[in-house]
């Protein structure tokens, strides 16, 4: 069986290292890394991912900008993603039922005791995706 890509688009080196070892030990995920939000879609195009975890606020262009991209992107618009915040606390995400922008969102600092099971949530949910961008609450 093929292992699940992720892409983990965010301008924190040391997070996206930590997430990927943590991802890499605890699940059969492969998992790969974008530190230039100015790359993210074409990174996107070339490793065709089957979940985005992505940074809402970086430098050049935010992840809003670049989920619009992604959405408007034929090659692109069927990979589910989930947003990465620090600007909101988990009360907040409870608060917006676990969505920001139509995506699903994972505030920092991340919550690991969840966070593995949100994204096996959202890959599962996506297997049926219509083009559509996945709106599964975590």
């Amino acid at each position: 069986m093929k292992k699940k890509k992720i892409l983990i688009v965010d301008d924190d080196v040391g997070l996206t290292y930590l997430l990927r070892e943590y991802l890499q030990r605890k699940s059969d995920f492969e998992v790969l890394e974008e530190n230039d939000s100015r790359h993210a879609v074409d990174t996107a195009k070339q490793v065709m991912p089957d979940l985005i975890l992505l940074d809402v606020i970086m430098p050049h262009v935010d992840g809003g900008e670049v989920a619009a991209r992604l959405s408007a992107n034929a090659a692109t618009n069927r990979i589910a993603i989930v947003f990465l915040t620090g600007v909101v606390q988990r009360s907040e995400v409870d608060d917006h039922g676990g969505m920001i922008g139509g995506y699903p969102f994972i505030s920092k600092p991340i919550d690991f005791d969840s966070f593995l099971p949100s994204l096996e949530n959202v890959l599962a949910s996506s297997g049926s995706c219509t083009g559509e961008p996945v709106q599964v609450a975590l």
